[in-house]
Parts: structure tokens; C-alpha cells; sequence
């Protein structure tokens, strides 16, 4: 808009030519046409299509001169668009009218040339502050989502480190548990029974009976309670990371996708199914390159085990051990899907909301 402007207003100084000539054919023609040059020369039509208005322009003005008071017009789109060809014309325009002694006319023009230098140089500098704007505002936005990228990215890590921590600690009080307060359970377990063996006072072998039964009874909570603990302890990705390593028949990736809060029965299901599809690849696949992919989505966990190997080797398709993959998936609500195009790949689904009564 404001390129519009500045040649609204040279265009207006063009009328001061009324001054001192009538507003004749000539002079309507001239304003119409520079109007349409005006529009048309805004259109991104490539410096070609400019080029040639120019010319046309020039021409023009070279058989009547008259049309010299759009001068100033034509210097700002000269100036604008960077048109070296077209200035040189002009000069060489100016210099050939000058020489056919159109001085006076040429000297009036002076004054609205120099305003469309400075228009120009003006238009530009708010042309740059723009760009510059722009810029600036869009490395602030690339920079801040970037930040919030990193920031999530921090917040996960963090999550993780305490999830981490939380089974480490679970797993160090399973322990303490099992190896303390078990032992003493134990030992006061076997302490009770030998005085009840003893016990020569049939009025303490009631209380004896009844301490034994609640030594045992404390000792079963115990042993639940620590049960309890190392199933909501376990970490399936180091535990999967670990069994990948542990394979020797073949290189194995990992790729992993799951949340932090998986039930403890789905954790047990999907290791017990990758060890048993680790050692199938073992015994029967001469693959040299096996991959693993946990995904968990809105409401299944997936499983896929896939290997390069070729399917004769692979001819224990239907054995105890895929049978055994298919027990443990239908238990949970899953199912069990096999591929072999191209290697061999046990696809097992589980999903979040389980029937009961599968």
C-alpha cells in the first residue's frame, strides 16, 4: 500500500504541468496511461513483462515530450524495481531532448524526480524494517517452540528418572523385606514349633497354636506384599533391553514405545513372549537380524517380534512354544497373529480394557 501511495503522489504533482499547458488529448492519454502502467507494472508478471511497458512507455514520451511530467511516476518504479536498462533509456531520453532544447521542460521535473528518490529510499528502508520484523518474529516463534520442545523433552526425561528411582526403591524394599523380616518370620516360625513340640503345660499350647498361625498368616502377607513389589517394580524396557543384548544367535534392536503406568500382568506377559520368541529365533531361524517393537496406543499395547530368516529353518511354525505365546495373549483378551513373507514376525495385540470373562 504504501508504494501506491508514493505514486499517488507523484501523480499528483504531474498536474502541475496544467500550470503552464491545457489539458489536452495528449495530456489525458498520458495520465491514463501511466495509471495503467502503474497497475500493471505492480503485477508479478517478472522483470520481462516490466520491461517491455517501459519500453513502451519511453517510447511515448520520445514522440511527445508533453508526457515528460510523468517523469517523476516513471523515475520511482525505475528506482523501485532496480530497471538499469530502463534508466539508461531514460537518460539517454532526457539527453536527446535536452539536445532538441526541451531544458525548461526537463528542469520542471527536477523537483518531482528528486521526491521519488526520496520516496523510494523511504519505501525501502520500511521495506527492510519489515522483512526484519518478520524475521525476527519468526525465528521468536522457531525459537520458542523449540524451547517448549525441549522443555517436554525435559520434563520426560524427568518423569522417567523418577519412575526409574520409584522401582529401584520398590525393589530395594522387597529386599529389605525378604531378606530381614522374612528370616526373622522364619526363624520365629521354627522357634514357635519347637516349643510347641516342648510345651509340656497344656495351658500354653492353645497360645502357642495360636502364635504359630499368626506367624504364618504374617509370613503369607509378607511374602504377597513382596510378591506385589517386585511385579510393579519391574522396568520392561531395561528388562527387554537386557534380553536383546543377551541373544547370540543374531543381533537384536530394540524399538520402544510405551508408557510408564503398564499393569504388572501385561509387563510379565510381554517378557515372557519376547523370551519365548527370542529362543525361537535361536532354535530355529538362521536370521542375522531380528527386531523388536513395543507400541502402546489409546487402548491396546502391540508387540511385534520379526527376524530376516528364511522359512526353512523356520519350520516349527506351530509348536509348543508359539502355542505357549497364544495361551499367555488370549489370557489377557490379546491375540496372536503370524506372517512369514519375508522372515517371520509374531504380531500379538493386547488391549487396555480386558473382558473377564475371556
Amino acid at each position: 500500500m504504501k508504494i501506491y501511495e508514493d505514486q499517488a503522489v507523484l501523480l499528483l504533482y504531474a498536474f502541475t504541468a496544467l500550470l503552464y499547458t491545457p489539458p489536452d488529448t495528449v495530456f489525458l492519454t498520458g495520465l491514463l496511461s501511466t495509471i495503467i502502467y502503474i497497475t500493471v507494472n505492480s503485477k508479478p508478471w517478472g522483470p520481462v513483462c516490466r520491461g517491455i511497458l517501459t519500453v513502451l512507455f519511453l517510447a511515448a514520451v520520445f514522440f511527445y515530450p508533453r508526457l515528460f511530467c510523468f517523469l517523476p511516476v516513471l523515475s520511482y518504479n525505475l528506482l523501485l524495481y532496480e530497471d538499469r536498462i530502463g534508466s539508461v533509456l531514460l537518460l539517454l531520453l532526457c539527453l536527446y531532448h535536452a539536445h532538441l532544447g526541451n531544458i525548461p521542460l526537463l528542469l520542471a521535473q527536477v523537483p518531482g524526480c528528486a521526491a521519488a528518490v526520496l520516496l523510494k529510499q523511504r519505501t525501502s528502508q520500511i521495506r527492510s524494517l519489515k522483512e526484519r520484523y518478520h524475521q525476527t518474529r519468526d525465528d521468536s516463534r522457531e525459537l520458542n517452540l523449540l524451547l517448549r520442545e525441549k522443555n517436554q523433552m525435559l520434563l520426560k526425561n524427568q518423569d522417567n528418572e523418577i519412575y526409574t528411582a520409584t522401582l529401584k526403591e520398590r525393589n530395594r524394599i522387597a529386599r529389605e523385606i525378604h531378606d530381614h523380616v522374612g528370616h526373622m518370620l522364619s526363624c520365629s516360625i521354627l522357634m514357635t514349633g519347637a516349643l510347641r513340640t516342648i510345651n509340656t503345660d497344656p495351658s500354653l499350647g492353645a497360645s502357642l497354636e495360636q502364635l504359630e498361625n499368626t506367624l504364618h498368616t504374617a509370613m503369607d502377607n509378607i511374602r504377597q506384599s513382596v510378591h506385589d513389589l517386585r511385579d510393579t517394580s519391574i522396568d520392561l524396557q531395561d528388562t527387554l533391553e537386557q534380553l536383546s543384548a543377551s541373544q547370540t544367535s543374531c543381533p537384536v534392536s530394540l524399538e520402544y514405545d510405551m508408557g510408564n503406568q503398564i499393569p504388572s500382568d501385561v509387563k510379565c506377559c510381554l517378557i515372557a513372549i519376547v523370551k519365548e520368541g527370542l529362543h525361537n529365533i535361536a532354535k530355529h531361524s538362521n536370521a542375522d537380524r531380528a527386531v523388536i517393537t513395543l507400541r502402546e496406543h489409546p487402548g491396546l499395547y502391540q508387540l511385534s517380534i520379526r527376524d530376516n530368516g528364511t522359512l526353512e529353518k523356520q519350520s516349527c511354525v506351530s509348536g509348543m512354544g508359539l502355542h505357549n505365546i497364544q495361551d499367555r495373549a488370549h489370557a489377557l483378551g490379546g491375540s496372536m497373529q503370524v506372517y512369514r513373507d519375508k522372515g517371520f514376525q509374531l504380531f500379538i495385540t493386547i488391549p487396555k480394557e480386558r473382558n473377564t470373562a475371556l
